[in-house]
């Protein structure tokens, strides 16, 4: 039922496009062809090779089994069988798939971690609210199931401003850089983590701007601190 309601509304290009955006590659939480390009040879999809093609479309029949990272042999012989199936279909010619069959697998392994890109905390304070909004409004695929965030390609527009982020970002890191040289200087061969973490803290408190701004303004300790807790 699900193949003939795909089959009345979109093309074959738009099925196997919808497909390719959305499939798991096995591992690195690599959803779709433009995260695995990424991922497998940091690359886009636009400037993959024929071998680098065939070897990400050979993982779909099992992306375990013919993992180019943990079975590379078992990948590099489903990557020359996808090479045949593209001459067989004239989308490549048989001296080309013969020089793609003798190179490597090449790997160039880019594994994405949550903290890349801009405004991660953003992001996942983001990813939470839409969960909970999608449950309130009962948001759902069309089979009913809940939408998968990581994989689902919806497009989510929201309030952020990234060239302001871009900036915000760049000026914490060299601030940071700055600090951290001060701090370095300042410590040397101590530990300034050593003794009562508590008292530490305190001290750093009353170190801080903060503190001295709002002493000025008639606050006491407790006052200071309550908005902090």
């Amino acid at each position: 039922m699900t193949a003939v309601r795909l089959e009345r509304n979109y093309t074959k290009d738009e099925i196997v496009t919808m497909y390719f955006n959305t499939v798991d590659f096995g591992a690195y939480n690599t959803f779709g062809i433009k995260s695995a390009a990424r991922t497998y040879f940091n690359t886009t999809p636009d400037k993959l090779t024929a071998d680098q093609a065939a070897l990400l479309v050979g993982m779909l029949k099992g992306p375990g089994a013919y993992s180019p990272v943990r079975f590379p042999e078992k990948s590099k012989t489903r990557r020359n069988t996808v090479l045949n199936n593209m001459v067989a279909a004239n989308f490549i010619s048989a001296e080309e798939a013969s020089n793609a069959k003798e190179k490597p697998l090449g790997l160039e392994l880019k594994i994405a971690n949550y903290g890349e890109g801009l405004g991660p905390y953003f992001r996942a304070v983001l990813k939470d609210q839409i969960k909970k909004e999608f449950a309130n409004l009962k948001i759902v695929r069309a089979d009913g199931t809940p939408y998968d965030l990581d994989r689902d390609g919806l497009k989510i527009y929201t309030t952020i401003n990234m060239s302001m982020q871009q900036y915000a970002e760049d000026a914490q890191k060299e601030w940071m850089k700055q600090l951290q040289s001060k701090f370095s200087a300042q410590w040397k061969n101590r530990d300034p983590f050593k003794g009562d973490k508590a008292k530490l803290l305190i001290s750093g408190m009353k170190r801080s701007d903060r503190y001295r701004i709002l002493r000025e303004e008639g606050l006491n300790d407790d006052e200071i601190k309550k908005p902090l807790m």
